[in-house]
This record gives structure tokens, sequence and C-alpha cells, in this order.
């Protein structure tokens, strides 16, 4: 893994630079990032608002229903007593998460132009991408177990309430972007050391999507908001998430 010592830490190359505010270099990044045009492990179709070619205006799915109309969610979780059931309870809630998703983000959409449309879209993709990478590592931890589709579901509807919450109504940070910005920074490297080389590695994976999240979140927010958010503002925000996760995670690795 290659690292730089900046600011009195020893991160990740692409990271260590973003620690200090200075650039990173386009070819690691463009080296690191995933295909954007297709996020694995997610089901873009065209009733779905996560592809980009989703006619601004539509609704959803009638076949998906919201958090509030999905009866079975409250009755299959009040007798998950059984391992299966409580997978099927998770599932069933990440459902009506991710339905609630779906509204968010065709009421945002409907609110601004063609290009902020696009870079909705853009940001969109980019965030289903750091979503399934994300979920996929927190699950390695238990692969093999029956509590695995427990876990991976429970961190599919972590991530699309926060998600839903950001595209809904933006909440203030409680930090600077440069205070953020640090925190994060050591809570990544906090992770890092409780990982294996090979987790490291993926983890490495996870924070580079989750940048090119980030600032294509902040370019859509100050540039097409209605709000008009200012991209310090999300910088500090989307920071202050990402270490409350990783944070999260390091305890989980702790165990």
């Amino acid at each position: 893994m290659k690292q730089l010592s900046v600011c009195g830490l020893v991160l990740p190359l692409l990271l260590a630079a973003a620690a200090c505010g200075v650039a990173s270099s386009p070819e690691l990044e463009s080296a690191s990032r995933p295909d954007e045009d297709a996020a694995p492990g997610s089901a873009i179709t065209p009733d779905n608002p996560d592809s980009p070619n989703q006619a601004k205006g539509t609704s959803p799915s009638a076949d998906i229903p919201s958090a509030s109309e999905d009866a079975s969610v409250p009755d299959l979780c009040e007798d998950a007593n059984t391992q299966q059931a409580m997978n099927q309870c998770a599932y069933q809630r990440y459902q009506a998460a991710d339905a609630e998703r779906t509204l968010a983000y065709q009421s945002l959409q409907a609110q601004v132009s063609d290009d902020g449309e696009q870079a909705l879209s853009a940001a969109q993709q980019t965030w289903i991408t750091y979503r399934d990478l994300d979920c996929n590592f927190a699950r390695q931890q238990y692969e093999g177990g029956s509590i695995v589709p427990l876990i991976y579901n429970n961190c599919l509807e972590d991530h699309t309430k926060l998600r839903t919450a950001e595209l809904q109504q933006p909440a203030p940070p409680q930090m600077d972007y440069a205070a953020a910005d640090a925190e994060l920074n050591q809570a990544y490297q906090a992770l890092l050391e409780v990982l294996s080389p090979e987790r490291q590695e993926d983890i490495v994976d996870i924070q580079l999507t989750w940048i090119d999240y980030r600032d294509r979140s902040c370019n859509f927010e100050s540039q097409h908001h209605p709000d008009g958010i200012a991209e310090a503002q999300c910088l500090s925000r989307l920071s202050e998430i990402r270490t409350d996760q990783l944070r999260q995670t390091t305890e989980q690795r702790s165990l």
C-alpha cells in the first residue's frame, strides 16, 4: 500500500493529500475508481432513479411500497425470533428504506435543472458503488455464517437511510471542514491499524470511492441544489458522517 507521512499522520497517499488540502493525483484517482456506469450488486432498471436514464418527474414503480405502506415489515419483524426470520426482517426493512430513498431522489430530481439532474445522477451512481463496497466489506467478517444476510441488509438499510436524509434535508455540520477532515483521517488510520493487510487494501478502495462520492455530491449541492448549500458545509457534513461509520467499523473489528 502506498503511504505518505503528512501532517504527522502516515496515511495512504490519496487520503494523506486530502488531509492537508493538497490536490490528489488524477492518475491515482482514475486508476482507483470503480466503473461509475455500473454499480456491482445494485439493481439499476428503467424504473429505478439510480439509473441515468430515469425521466425527470416520473413516479417510482408501483410495485415498490413506501415504509408506511409496507405492513409486512412490522408484522414480520415482530415475530423474528429465529435467525432466518431475522434475516428476512432485515431484508424487508432495507426494501422499505430503499423505497423511501427512491421517493426522496425523485422529489429532488424534479426540482433541479437538466445540468443539476446529471450532477445528481453522477453522485447517486457513485454512492451506489460506495454503498455496495462498504456493505460487502461488512459481511466479509462473518462470511460462511447464517448471520451474513442480517449483517449485509442492516448495512444496506443504514446507508440508505443516511442517503435519504441527505436527499431530503441535509443537516448542518457540527464543525468546520478542517476539523472534520482531521477527525476523519484519525478514524481512518485507527481502522487500518486493526485490519489485516488484505482488508486494509479493501478499505483503501472503499475510502477512495467515498471520496469520489463526497466530491460529486458536494459539487451537486453547491452548484445545483435548490437550497444552494455551500461546498464547505457539505464537505464537513459528509466527513462527520463517514467518521462515525469508520469508528463503528473499528469497534466491530476490534471485538
